[in-house]
């Protein structure tokens, strides 16, 4: 893979980080535990530093080892547990849901989320509607342990 490799590092110490790759077209800025993708083009002189990342990234805490279903909806009150679609999916050989809200009469922001249980942890993908095709590419190309 050319694309360049960020590791998230797990809140937790016994766990391994997680690798994920950069897409070409969005330009990534990582924080402590989270990443977050943003499209250049989407920049203008009146928003470039307030414009809301295209993808992100998250490492969450899961002290309880809730199951992934009702992880999603606990945390923040549910909000994804609201979205139109959750589908159950197993990504890299962890149980994960992915929340869909794009057909929506009024989705929620963000559209697109997918959330993967590890261990005691969830990480957390987001993603705008038009990154869509680099959301897919950065699920399928993550390296979980």
């Amino acid at each position: 893979n050319i694309w360049p490799r960020h590791k998230l590092p797990s809140l937790d110490p016994n766990v391994p980080s997680i690798a994920v790759f950069s897409p070409p077209n969005l330009d990534a800025t990582p924080q402590s535990s989270a990443l977050f993708f943003y499209d250049p083009a989407s920049a203008t002189p009146d928003n470039e530093s307030v414009f809301p990342p295209s993808i992100t990234v998250q490492i969450l805490e899961n002290p309880s080892s809730l199951t992934i279903h009702d992880f999603v909806l606990a945390y923040r009150g549910g909000w994804f547990g609201t979205y139109q679609s959750l589908s159950p999916l197993t990504i890299k050989g962890h149980p994960s849901i992915l929340a869909n809200d794009i057909q929506a009469v009024a989705p929620h922001t963000p559209p697109l989320a997918v959330l993967i249980a590890i261990q005691r942890e969830v990480v957390l993908i987001t993603s705008s509607q038009a990154a869509q095709p680099a959301f897919s590419d950065i699920l399928n190309q993550l390296e979980i342990p």
